[in-house]
């Protein structure tokens, strides 16, 4: 299991994105953290950014998959994705997520 992220400047393709990903069975739920600080180094200075945060725990083995899936639908502000690997998980929310996502 993975803890997958993906961050847009976008509020309108990240709620895209949520649905898109659930209608495919990629993953089972969304939290989405609106507007949330982001500084960057852009020419030399610190500016501050607003970025929208997608999460959600997913298959590792769909990580590809989103990834292709989500660049080949949005492919004009094309978002950050990456993940993190979860070591535990309840049982009763890893079997929900077996069964409700996609078979690989």
């Amino acid at each position: 299991m993975i803890y997958l992220n993906i961050l847009s400047e976008s509020r309108v393709e990240i709620e895209q994105i949520a649905k898109a990903l659930l209608e495919e069975k990629l993953i089972t739920s969304v939290n989405i953290d609106w507007e949330r600080d982001r500084f960057v180094m852009f020419e030399g200075k610190i500016v501050k950014r607003k970025v929208n945060l997608l999460s959600s725990i997913t298959k590792a083995l769909l990580f590809q998959k989103i990834d292709r899936y989500v660049k080949e639908k949005f492919p004009d502000h094309i978002p950050e994705i990456y993940s993190l690997p979860v070591v535990n998980i309840d049982w009763e929310l890893a079997q929900s997520l077996i069964e409700q996502t996609e078979k690989v």
